[in-house]
């Protein structure tokens, strides 16, 4: 039986929203240092296990989603892996 994927949002820079979708926080922030370069103190502090349906639907795979906006806007997400 697969693991189940958690899913992690946070400030990805300042403005935008970022999720990952993984099995454990370290293989989270193993797909984000992929793009840039993000500790495990600063990952603690702003990211965290997301309960939001809308983004649990999207991240149903091993990924990483940008907001297409300011991480207040409702203008969606882009994947980046």
């Amino acid at each position: 039986m697969p693991r189940k994927l958690k899913v992690w949002g946070g400030n990805w820079d300042g403005q935008k929203r970022g999720l990952v979708a993984a099995h454990t926080k370290k293989e989270a922030l193993e797909i984000i240092n992929g793009h840039c370069y993000l500790s495990m103190g600063h990952f603690n502090d702003y990211w965290a296990e997301t309960g939001n349906e809308e983004e649990l639907a999207l991240a149903t795979e091993l990924g990483l989603w940008l907001s297409k906006g300011s991480a207040l806007s409702d203008e969606g997400y882009e994947r980046l892996v």
